[in-house]
């Protein structure tokens, strides 16, 4: 079963409290948060800011996405493909 992994990056004018989730990005954990109340506290801030209206330009050729906002956050899923 082929699996394409989401990633969310998270753009502010002031950087979010993520020093608690950084020490998860690791060989070992692999992004995974395994504390079960810092990964719903993470959780509920991604659907908190995730609804933000966003405009989205992708230019194929090039292969660049640009993701702008009027918000004071920005958090935005994209899809990774495996080729």
């Amino acid at each position: 079963m082929a699996v394409n992994p989401r990633v969310r990056p998270i753009f502010g004018r002031s950087e979010p409290t993520n020093g608690p989730i950084k020490g998860f990005a690791n060989p070992r954990d692999r992004g995974i948060i395994s504390s079960p109340g810092l990964r719903m506290a993470v959780n509920e801030f991604l659907k908190a800011h995730s609804s933000s209206r966003s405009s989205v330009e992708r230019d194929e050729g090039n292969k660049e996405t640009v993701v702008r906002a009027n918000g004071e956050i920005l958090v935005h899923v994209i899809k990774l493909e495996h080729h």
